[in-house]
Order: C-alpha cells, then sequence, then structure tokens
C-alpha cells in the first residue's frame, strides 16, 4: 500500500524544458493518432484503441468491437487498465481522468484536472490513480485520486512526465522526463536515483520499463534508441545502448521522420536476459542485455502505433497504411502478430508463468498438427488459476504461430 503521498511533492523540483518535445498530435487518414498507444487488459482479453476524442474496446482474438467509449470533450491522450479490477481510465486534453467499466463500458467516475492529463499511471493495488497534467508550455501537474472514495486526495506542481511504472510491490516508481530518468522510493517519495540529463536531443525518452529483478531499468526513445540503466546507490548509469532500427540517430532532430525511428514500445524478460523493442517503422528486435547481442530482428510493417501483450509473445498492432494485406484485422486497422514464434520463446514464456508440467513437456512437438490440438486443449483445461489467463493467450498465440510457419 502507498503512502506518505504528500511527500510526492518533490516531483516540483524536478522541472524539464518541453523544447525537445512534440506534442504535436498527428491524425492518419483513418482518424487513428499515431502518438496515442494501445493498451492491454491485463488478462490479455481485451485492447483499447485511442481514436480522436473516443476509445475503442475490441476482443483481441477476433477485433470485435466490444464497448466504444464516449464523454471526453477533446482528444484523448492516455489509457491505462487497472491491474486488479477490470477498469480503464482515459486521459484527456479536456482536464479530466474518466474511469470505465471494461465489462460494460459504463463510465464509473469522472476525475477532474485543472491542465490537459498526458499520462496516467496506476499503483499495483488498482485503489488509486496518479494524473501527469501540462499546458504544452510551462504548467505542470500531479494530480492522485483515490478511486473508491472518487475523490482527488492531493495535487502538486511539478515536472514534465512522459511515463511512470512501479514495481510490483509499489515500493519503487520509475518516472521518465523528456530527458532525465528517476527513481522515487515512495514509502518516503524521495528520489533514490537519477540519470544525468541529455543533452537535447540525443536520447529523447518516450516509455519506460523495468527489469524482472526490478535492479535495472530500460528506456525507449523517440530517436530510436533503447537505453538500459543500472540503479546504483543515488545514481543512473547507463549500461548498455541498442540501435532499435535503420531511421535511429544521435540526434532526434537529425531524424527526417520521427514517426518511422520511435520505438513503440519495450518488453523485458520473456527469455532470460533479453529485451525487445517495436518501432513506427515496423522493425521488432530482441538483444541479450548481458552481451549486448542482438538475437533477432523481424519487420511487420509501418505502423501508427502498437504495444506488447502482457507476456511479450504477441503485438498489437493499429497501422492505417499496411504494407501487407496480413497486418489489417477485420475492422481493418487492429491486428494482432506474433513476432519471434520459436520452440524456445514457448518455453520461456511457461515458464515465465509456471506452467504446469503436463504443458511444457508437450511443447517440442507442438510444430506438428494434432501435437497443436492437443496443446491448445491442455492449456485451455487448466483449472482456473493455475496459470494467468494472458499468458495461456500468448502460450496459445505462439504454438499457433509455430504450426503455421512449418
Amino acid at each position: 500500500m502507498l503512502r506518505h503521498w504528500s511527500n510526492f511533492r518533490v516531483l516540483a523540483v524536478i522541472i524539464v524544458s518541453f523544447m525537445c518535445l512534440n506534442l504535436t498530435v498527428y491524425m492518419s487518414e483513418a482518424q487513428i493518432p499515431s502518438v496515442m498507444p494501445v493498451g492491454w487488459s491485463y488478462d490479455g482479453s481485451q485492447i483499447a484503441i485511442v481514436i480522436g476524442q473516443t476509445v475503442e474496446l475490441r476482443n483481441t482474438d477476433t477485433r470485435q468491437l466490444l464497448h466504444t467509449l464516449r464523454g471526453h470533450s477533446d482528444i484523448v491522450y492516455t489509457t491505462a487498465w487497472s491491474p486488479n479490477r477490470m477498469l480503464i481510465a482515459t486521459g484527456s486534453f479536456d482536464a479530466t481522468v474518466k474511469v470505465w467499466d471494461a465489462i460494460n463500458g459504463e463510465l464509473r467516475t469522472t476525475l477532474m484536472a485543472t491542465l490537459p492529463v498526458f499520462a496516467i499511471v496506476w499503483p499495483p493495488d488498482g485503489t488509486q490513480i496518479i494524473g501527469f497534467s501540462s499546458d504544452g508550455d510551462s504548467e505542470f501537474l500531479l494530480s492522485i485520486w483515490d478511486i473508491d472514495e472518487e475523490s482527488l486526495i492531493e495535487s502538486y506542481h511539478g515536472g514534465a512526465v512522459i511515463d511512470a511504472v512501479f514495481t510490483d510491490d509499489s515500493q519503487s516508481l520509475a518516472v521518465i522526463t523528456p530527458l532525465s530518468v528517476h527513481i522515487f522510493e515512495t514509502d518516503a517519495f524521495s528520489v533514490r536515483a537519477s540519470s544525468p540529463r541529455t543533452a537535447c536531443c540525443t536520447n529523447r525518452f518516450s516509455s519506460v520499463v523495468w527489469s524482472p529483478d526490478e535492479q535495472k531499468i530500460a528506456t525507449a526513445s523517440v530517436n530510436g534508441l533503447v537505453t538500459v540503466w543500472d540503479i546504483d546507490d543515488s545514481s543512473l548509469t547507463q549500461a548498455r545502448q541498442f540501435i532499435a532500427n535503420p531511421f535511429s540517430q544521435p540526434d532526434s532532430r537529425e531524424v527526417p521522420d520521427l514517426s518511422l525511428s520511435w520505438v513503440r514500445d519495450l518488453f523485458w524478460g520473456a527469455e532470460p536476459d533479453t529485451i525487445q523493442a517495436v518501432s513506427g517503422d515496423g522493425t521488432v528486435r530482441m538483444w541479450n542485455v548481458v552481451t549486448g547481442e542482438m538475437l533477432q530482428e523481424e519487420q511487420i510493417g509501418r505502423l501508427d502505433t502498437t504495444a506488447w501483450s502482457p507476456y511479450g509473445a504477441r503485438l498489437a498492432v493499429v497501422s492505417s497504411n499496411p504494407l501487407s494485406s496480413t497486418v489489417v484485422g477485420p475492422d481493418g486497422a487492429l491486428s494482432v502478430v506474433t513476432p519471434f514464434a520459436t520452440l524456445e520463446r514457448l518455453q520461456s514464456i511457461a515458464a515465465l508463468c509456471d506452467a504446469p508440467l503436463t504443458v511444457t513437456d508437450a511443447i517440442p512437438q507442438v510444430e506438428q498438427t494434432a501435437a497443436l490440438t492437443d496443446f491448445v486443449a491442455q492449456v485451455t483445461a487448466l483449472p482456473e488459476g493455475t496459470i494467468p489467463p494472458a499468458c495461456a493467450a500468448d502460450l496459445i498465440a505462439v504454438a499457433e504461430a509455430i504450426s503455421a510457419g512449418q
């Protein structure tokens, strides 16, 4: 449980400029924003897509439209699924956060901010929401709401936050601004470690993830870089840096089209000591964090936005100008693809969610059609609670992709 939220005022000292952050919203011909990430529900059954002032919730397997969330009066910038309840929060330029019931699509509550909301994060217990707001110039605001009470707990003026993510135990929070990274200890909300502020614009951060052991973090940037950081006593030091796509440049101002170089999402941990990234040009790469070796690369076609599934096996891809018909789902925009489909990956994901021996023993045979059918049947027949539903879905997706590729 998070404590001492009043100490979050420490963020007020992290004031950074938007001089290197382009917040312009690009709308494709299909009216799908290129900068708004899609979002997987925690059980992997639904995907949220931002379309202007609305958010669509679609079934992951069929891409069928389940609900359209309407109620914002301006562009939606961010979505965030609750960790332990089927709720989804949406933040908008209209200076509100709306919390929706993802089962029936009904609006549960509207939380009022005073500035446009660009990022939302839930603590792992799912009882509160933190919203990060800005006027796009010099005014920044952090707001904390209690979900059950539907009330504002506290708000503070602070710095520009692009993304934030808690550790599983809620004890630490990684926060990125456009040009710096910070780790907060949430007991007292003191700054545990910070990176040097990068010069504009050699590493313009766009997202952040924790390593599985929570001893490192990785950041993605709009200029095509993935950076791994060691967390020392009081500082973050760069351990590795990877080039995520052919359009990457040392300075983002030298990239002719940032939509191609932009690293849209990271995932750390499907295979041991690996990190994987997907870029706007459709490049998907995986590296060994220890050795620095690039292990795998695939090209899925230029995309507007994308996100890894909860166990890192699938990509939800939104593309208004697909390069191949195989990228297009039934709705004409959303598809779910499974890169890096190998037996090794299947085994790693099974280990990640502690799948029983009946499942792991069947993995070597999934290349055979009959064995695939048996494998899928075994996974779907597991008693509830044996493995998380999102893991079961990823196992089935990888197995089917392996079989289809033979």
